[in-house]
């Protein structure tokens, strides 16, 4: 294997790239987070209205119960889904120095360099695939609390028809 080290002339730019792959990860990882903060904090607010509204006496008639009643279920279903994206929080990262230290502080730089480049691409797979999980929940969560939101739209179009029709 030394000789397969030592003659690795792009092992440094392969290295770079890789590792900054995976720091654009982490980036990615804390973006989603805070989206998925977002919308849990605007899906709880959404849904604290909405059931203030649905247990008034004078919420209206039978019809706008059902939208509100359907606009807290695509809510729910919103916060189910961003917590269930939130909650995706193990993700693999490179190895720790105490690990490198013991190690490969007396080996070859190119070979330290290739174990580390090994690690980081299966870093990099795996986190992938978390990533690919979250961001699969971050859209559901966002299209659940749109679909909630238009269904209050609705539910306001139709208390003012209402309101229009009969007066």
């Amino acid at each position: 294997m030394a000789k397969r080290v030592g003659s690795l002339p792009s092992l440094d730019v392969v290295f770079g790239e890789t590792k900054a792959a995976v720091e654009r990860q982490s980036e990615e990882i804390s973006s989603l987070d805070m989206k998925l903060g977002v919308l849990l904090g605007l899906a709880g607010i959404i849904l604290a209205a909405l059931l203030g509204f649905l247990f008034n006496p004078q919420c209206g008639d039978l019809a706008t119960k059902g939208f509100i009643t359907l606009a807290v279920v695509l809510v729910l279903a919103s916060l189910i889904c961003a917590a269930l994206g939130y909650r995706t929080r193990k993700y693999e990262i490179a190895p720790a120095p105490k690990e490198l230290r013991k190690f490969y502080l007396m080996e070859d730089l190119k070979k330290t360099k290739l174990v580390l480049l090994d690690t980081l691409v299966k870093v990099y797979y795996r986190n992938k695939k978390r990533i690919e999980t979250k961001v699969r929940y971050t859209n559901i969560s966002f299209i659940f609390v749109f679909s909630g939101a238009l269904m209050i739209g609705v539910t306001l179009l139709y208390s003012l028809f209402r309101l229009l029709c009969y007066n």
